[in-house]
């Protein structure tokens, strides 16, 4: 099922017509791409969101250990600084 029919799943036509731009700030917030730690792997674990500190954190398997991963693209942002 797409992303876009999962969002939509639930809803009738009407729900839907009214509240689209609802659901289309929600599609384009949704994918932000993968996450990944400082040493570029993917997470091997469900990632933990901690809205404190704005961080997601999950095992890794490139490290052996619990770590803070970012989106790959504001990783790429960074390094391009």
């Amino acid at each position: 099922m797409s992303k876009v029919l999962r969002l939509l799943e639930g809803y009738t036509k009407d729900q839907i017509e009214e509240n689209i731009e609802f659901f289309i700030d929600n599609e384009q917030e949704e994918d932000r791409g993968p996450l990944v730690c400082g040493c570029g792997s993917n997470p091997s674990s469900e990632p933990i969101y901690d809205s404190g500190t704005g961080t997601y954190s999950a095992m890794c398997p490139g490290c052996k250990d619990w770590s803070d991963f970012i989106y790959e693209q504001d990783m790429e942002d960074q390094t391009c600084k």
